[in-house]
């Protein structure tokens, strides 16, 4: 979908479009490296002062190659904004930054991401990238490697590492990435519990998104449908512009141990027909059963050297944050062990290109 398609459902949650733009000097001229636009939540005149006062950031903003500008524009703005990267050009506090050819912004398609983490992740988005062209590449890339001792100083290892940390995602020197666009939708699965003979769901979503519903289903007992809540069932509780959704169902077979109950729970969107839960949550009710470790040995060998709580640890946001790996490939490690632990022949390739291509 493309994001004028999109936008129109999402814009009331927003207040605030937050612009991220690393430059770099060229021809007298500050070019774009890399930007990301992305739609937030964040009040514009409390995020700018946050700004002001970030002496590191200021600094950013004053080097001598390559700056790293942050501005957050109120979502009225946003007709502005797009019209002026059709003319391929952004202007922050007066200084103006260009790129090689218009940015179509309005008309850029989108994919819906879910993080892959634990419920105290952040939100998923739509999101985007337009990639550099080779003449963008070739002309700024060998720029970068004088650029370094700007952000070393400040306590960066590269200008990569400050685009990440200051950006808030990944961004490595192989990345390609010359326009970045990113919609959260702001709704989440928070936790999914099983009390007594009852399935305690609480989800989270703004409180201007409609159509939201709530679709459970208790895995390993075939006589049990799948069931769908919309959000006239249940009970909210406010929090600031979020409502809080919690939703209690009856649906533990009597005759049988809480232990034994495994569920997966889903939360979709409707108009725009996404389903915004988090496959961690799906697995982690798996990984809490006590018969893992009783019906694998594998895991049970595995528990000797790390318990189920510290495993569940490194799936978190945190520990991707903290990992050397990409997330991608955190992403697949990560599933690839939740299969090996539950009984699966599963191996990680990684990246090693000598093992994953055919030799023909």
């Amino acid at each position: 979908m493309k994001l004028s398609e999109i936008l129109p459902h999402l814009q009331p949650t927003y207040k605030s479009v937050e612009i991220d733009i690393a430059c770099v000097l060229h021809e007298d001229k500050w070019n774009n490296f890399v930007t990301l636009v992305k739609f937030t939540d964040q009040n514009p005149i409390t995020s700018n002062q946050q700004i002001s006062c970030n002496a590191k950031l200021q600094r950013m903003q004053s080097g001598k190659i390559f700056r790293i500008y942050k501005k957050y524009f109120a979502i009225a703005s946003l007709p502005e904004i797009i019209e002026n990267f059709q003319k391929g050009i952004k202007i922050i506090d007066g200084n103006i930054i260009y790129y090689y050819h218009p940015i179509d912004l309005i008309n850029f398609g989108l994919s819906y991401y879910r993080p892959n983490s634990s419920a105290e992740a952040k939100f998923g988005s739509f999101t985007t990238f337009e990639s550099a062209s080779n003449e963008i590449r070739n002309t700024l890339y060998p720029l970068v490697d004088q650029a370094r001792s700007e952000v070393v100083h400040l306590g960066y290892d590269s200008i990569f590492d400050a685009i990440s940390r200051i950006f808030e995602t990944e961004y490595v020197a192989e990345s390609t990435s010359y326009v970045i666009v990113k919609l959260p939708v702001f709704a989440k699965i928070d936790r999914v519990e099983i009390e007594k003979r009852q399935i305690q769901i609480v989800s989270k979503y703004h409180k201007k998104l409609g159509g939201l519903f709530l679709r459970y289903e208790i895995k390993n007992f075939k006589d049990i449908e799948p069931v769908s809540y919309d959000q006239s069932h249940g009970k909210f509780q406010e929090e600031g512009d979020f409502e809080i959704w919690h939703l209690t169902v009856d649906s533990v077979p009597p005759e049988q141990s809480r232990d034994d109950i495994r569920c997966e729970v889903n939360l979709f969107y409707q108009p725009l027909s996404v389903d915004v839960s988090y496959f961690h949550e799906r697995f982690s009710k798996m990984m809490a059963e006590k018969k893992l470790l009783e019906a694998n040995p594998l895991a049970k060998i595995f528990n000797k050297f790390c318990s189920i709580e510290e495993l569940q640890k490194m799936f978190s946001q945190a520990e991707v944050q903290r990992s050397k790996l990409d997330v991608s490939d955190h992403f697949e490690r990560t599933v690839s062990w939740l299969f090996a632990l539950h009984g699966f022949q599963s191996v990680w390739l990684g990246n090693d290109l000598q093992i994953t291509r055919s030799p023909e």
